[in-house]
């Protein structure tokens, strides 16, 4: 009987681990979306804006400026590099949770 008990003990606090860190880890991100996806756009629109002015970019382009406009200019560029990566994190959050104990992910 007491093997069985420990079987339990070892389970259950495998379970409650696991729970808190997936849980932690959903809220956490929640919590901290909308202030990280505003750093994550002001970052690459600084990003953006410092690569296409840079004379040392310009030989990656066959025409710059084509692809600037096909981009929406700096700001088209720069809000879908962010919509990616937030799409990558939402992604990736939505892994973990299945890789937990099927926390409650929203």
């Amino acid at each position: 009987m007491q093997q069985a008990e420990q079987l339990f003990t070892r389970v259950l606090t495998n379970i409650t681990n696991r729970w808190a860190a997936t849980s932690g880890l959903l809220k956490t991100a929640q919590a901290g979306s909308a202030l990280a996806s505003t750093h994550i756009a002001q970052d690459n629109r600084q990003f953006v804006e410092a690569f296409l002015s840079d004379p040392g970019n310009d030989r990656l382009f066959g025409d710059k400026a084509g692809f600037v406009a096909w981009a929406g200019g700096a700001d088209g560029l720069s809000a879908n590099i962010t919509r990616e990566q937030l799409a990558n994190f939402s992604a990736r959050r939505r892994t973990a949770c299945g890789l937990g104990v099927h926390a409650r992910c929203a």
